[in-house]
Parts: structure tokens; C-alpha cells; sequence
């Protein structure tokens, strides 16, 4: 565990909840074997962390079936042309889910955006070159340069 995460620091506070929320969080706290407490703070981190800004910053969920169906249909010339349009018209998006714009904090959107749609991730850095490898099961490989 990084330093920081270790070094937070923690408050008691109380909440009052339906009884149905609490035992579907307790539910899924026994399927994911981890603490009721450490769901709850996982759920705070997400939302925190992403869903307080997906809305501003219109983003929409899109099945992976949906979007694996678009990608199959083209070419990889194609898709390399799109995420090139996209990047440069969206590094608003970047900003606002991070609130600012350098490597580190494109790299932490990707992170997030990863663990919160339960995608595998690994990022890697060699010699000041960052890998971040995606598996999101939605076809192909396809290596962005």
C-alpha cells in the first residue's frame, strides 16, 4: 500500500440508511470478501474519484458488446484516426476528471476509468516509458503509438 493511502487520515461519522441498502452492502461486501467499512470506503473513492464528474463531463455508459461491435467494423487505421480526433477534443474531459492535464493525471483517468469498469489493468514504467495494458475484452489488440 502507497504511503499516502497509509498515512490518511481517518474520521468516525454515522449515517443513516434503509435497512435494504445496508444488507445489499453487506451482500456484497461478503462477495467481494472484504470489510462492510471497506466497501463503503471503495463506493466513496468512486464516486469521488469519477462519478462526481462523469456527468459534467457527459459520459455514458456503453456495454462492452456495444462497443466491441463498433470496433469490429473497423479497420485499425480507422480507430488509430479516431482516438487521435478524440484526444485532442476531449482533453477537457482529462482536466475535469483530474483537474489538471499532464501524463500523471491522464494516466490516473485511465486507472480509474479501468478499475471502475472492472477491467484488468497493469501499468508499467521502464527507463521513463509508461505501459499501461488494458484488457478489456472487446476484441483485438491494437497498439497506440
Amino acid at each position: 500500500m502507497s504511503d499516502e493511502i497509509q498515512k490518511q487520515t481517518t474520521e468516525d461519522i454515522t449515517f443513516r440508511a434503509p435497512s435494504r441498502s445496508i444488507n445489499q452492502l453487506r451482500e456484497e461486501s461478503k462477495k467481494k470478501q472484504v470489510s462492510l467499512n471497506t466497501l463503503v470506503n471503495q463506493i466513496i473513492k468512486d464516486h469521488l474519484d469519477w462519478h462526481t464528474y462523469a456527468a459534467q463531463a457527459k459520459l455514458f455508459h456503453v456495454p462492452r458488446s456495444t462497443m466491441s461491435g463498433i470496433l469490429s467494423k473497423l479497420t485499425e487505421e480507422e480507430i488509430s484516426e479516431l482516438a487521435i480526433i478524440i484526444a485532442k477534443r476531449d482533453v477537457d474531459i482529462g482536466l475535469l476528471l483530474s483537474g489538471e492535464f499532464t501524463l500523471s493525471s491522464f494516466l490516473n483517468v485511465l486507472e480509474n476509468w479501468s478499475r471502475i469498469s472492472s477491467f484488468a489493468y497493469k501499468h508499467e514504467v521502464t527507463n521513463e516509458v509508461h505501459n499501461l495494458i488494458i484488457q478489456h475484452d472487446m476484441g483485438r489488440t491494437i497498439p497506440i503509438s
